[in-house]
């Protein structure tokens, strides 16, 4: 019975890694493109760039705060996990 609930712990921490990691790596992407399009709206640059570009940002910033609040969510199920399983056996 232990190797199914360490299966468990071990898919909910790769898991919450991989949803944590990819989305502060899509909120700093995110920022980078916003940089760029504040910069070729000062350049004056033609309006589809620039608000295109400001839009990609977006796009990649709200999706980059979904994948970290899933990344959140998943430590949650991992420690509440964890946490049962050593009341579990402190009461065997």
């Amino acid at each position: 019975m232990g190797s199914r609930s360490d299966k468990e712990v071990r898919r909910l921490s790769v898991r919450w890694l991989f949803n944590s990691a990819l989305g502060l790596l899509l909120v700093g992407a995110g920022m980078a493109v916003f940089g760029e399009a504040i910069l070729l709206k000062f350049k004056e640059e033609p309006f589809l760039e620039w608000f295109g570009l400001g839009t990609l940002s977006l796009i990649l910033f709200n999706t980059g705060l979904s994948f970290f609040g899933t990344g959140i969510k998943y430590r949650i199920y991992l420690d509440r996990k964890r946490k049962s399983e050593s009341t579990t056996r402190v009461s065997r």
